[in-house]
């Protein structure tokens, strides 16, 4: 089904690269006991939208990520942010939420208590304590007695290992983690260079970023049987996390699980071509789908407003040479590389900021400056621009200015409703922050109670009725209808 990105070119000689292996300064690309399956009886029923849950799965092995480590349990992987969670008193490195969580962990735990022991203080990565687990699973013939909800293994997992040996950057991250493993593990768990190198790529290809509600990865965890999905990035179900718990979603009425479902592996609100350069680096594929093929919506995300009737939009193409309203046909001045300059500038910002989280009151300040610059030319529909608006609702909300995060909240919900699929959990997200923005805004108005029903609307698709997500917003929802009712007595509480 997926043409491979290059035809595999092979190394000479793997267990040279495996014994001289060395460390790198290098960021690894984040993806994304017995796996049982918990099949679920009910369906949301909203307007006249429908999703329903079509399994659930433990990860077969799972790791926090380093910066979550004192925050998130390494059992459960629920993130406690106000109290402090128990360390385990011997390595000092993970935590847990309670006595339970610890003792269910401790079954592979107490290898790895050992190995982190043994470099302390040094903490690997995520990837290598990943690895490790797995390689602990192995030891133990986990590999292939161990099976998911629909019968495959680890062992059945795709490797693609011809691939990564012909791939650089994947031969980099290789060569980084067996350094790291080779001082991290003792020698009973290592396994021969070629198995080695068939278990990484079956971590790597396989592997999910495990996140909370608010879209944040706090982890990383291998799913056997939902592994067997392919990617589309127009697809027909969605995985979400309840801590550790991977959650399938669809919105096909009565969906049974099935190897042709498919799952978005990559972020959706990107350009195509970041998507596909993304999926190729990553999985070795090269996307054809419908909405990597559509021109149009890649001109929709960088387009500008029109100066004429305000509420059309003018796409940018690669093959534009002029800009031309949809709506009005007006043409509009601004030189195509100049529009494309703007979407850029706005992607560059949003990308240095990534690495600048140390000085947020600036970063809050410079990104309104940069949004009020270019909210006047370029369109609600344009994707680097309503990120940057939602990045300043977030911001802003940390540092509690309520102003700007209010002042910001509708701008960018146009264009994630157009870009993501109803149903994923990030458009959720996107609502919730909203809501929450919008909330603060005086007096209260019915835009507002509008926003919170499409919010609870959004939540009950992609979460379910019985989330506590869900029951929340339904509070909010009632809560602001009372508000309303208090000033407008005729208005239904």
């Amino acid at each position: 089904m997926k043409e491979y990105a290059t035809q595999p070119r092979r190394i000479e000689n793997l267990n040279i690269l495996v014994q001289y292996a060395s460390p790198i300064r290098y960021t690894p690309i984040r993806h994304t006991n017995t796996v049982q399956s918990l099949p679920i009886s009910f369906s949301t029923v909203y307007f006249n939208l429908r999703m329903s849950t079509i399994v659930e799965e433990e990860p077969y092995a799972a790791a926090v990520s380093g910066a979550h480590l004192k925050n998130v349990c390494s059992n459960c992987f629920l993130r406690n942010d106000e109290k402090p969670l128990q360390r385990c008193s011997r390595c000092k490195v993970v935590s847990y939420c309670s006595s339970s969580c610890q003792k269910k962990d401790w079954g592979i735990h107490k290898d790895e208590c050992v190995f982190l022991v043994s470099v302390s203080p040094n903490i690997p990565r995520s990837t290598a304590r990943l690895m490790a687990r797995l390689l602990i699973r192995k030891h133990r013939g986990d590999d292939v007695s161990v099976k998911g909800f629909n019968g495959r293994c680890f062992d059945d997992l795709m490797h693609h290992s011809d691939e990564i040996q012909s791939s650089g950057e994947h031969l980099e991250l290789f060569s980084s983690l067996v350094h790291g493993l080779k001082q991290y593990i003792t020698e009973e768990f290592m396994v021969e260079p070629t198995e080695l190198l068939r278990c990484f790529g079956r971590m790597t290809i396989n592997c999910f970023g495990i996140t909370g509600d608010d879209q944040i990865t706090v982890g990383e965890g291998v799913y056997l049987g939902l592994s067997v999905l392919d990617h589309s990035c127009a697809p027909d179900a969605f995985v979400r996390f309840r801590g550790r718990t991977a959650i399938l979603r669809s919105p096909v009425v009565g969906q049974k699980f099935g190897n042709e479902l498919t799952i978005p592996y990559t972020n959706l609100d990107t350009l195509s071509s970041e998507r596909r350069s993304a999926l190729e680096r990553q999985y070795f594929f090269k996307c054809t789908c419908k909405v990597c093929m559509n021109t149009e919506r890649d001109g929709y995300a960088r387009s500008l407003q029109c100066d004429i009737c305000m509420k059309g939009v003018c796409l940018v193409l690669d093959s534009s040479t002029v800009l031309t309203c949809v709506t009005c046909g007006a043409v509009n001045p601004t030189p195509v590389d100049e529009a494309m300059r703007m979407s850029q500038h706005i992607e560059w910002q949003l990308e240095k900021q990534k690495d600048n989280k140390n000085d947020v009151v600036r970063n809050l300040y410079s990104d309104v400056a940069l949004f009020k610059k270019y909210s006047v030319i370029l369109s609600r529909f344009n994707l680097p621009l309503a990120a940057l608006a939602y990045r300043i609702v977030n911001l802003a909300l940390s540092l509690d200015r309520r102003d700007i995060a209010q002042s910001h909240a509708f701008f960018y919900l146009d264009a994630y409703k157009r870009y993501l699929p109803v149903g994923h959990p990030l458009l959720t997200y996107c609502f919730l922050t909203a809501s929450m923005a919008a909330s603060f805004e005086q007096p209260e108005s019915i835009r507002v109670l509008s926003l919170l029903e499409e919010t609870r609307q959004a939540c009950l698709l992609s979460h379910g009725p019985r989330d506590p997500e869900c029951v929340n917003v339904d509070r909010q929802v009632s809560l602001y209808r009372t508000r309303l009712h208090n000033i407008c007595p005729d208005f239904p509480a």
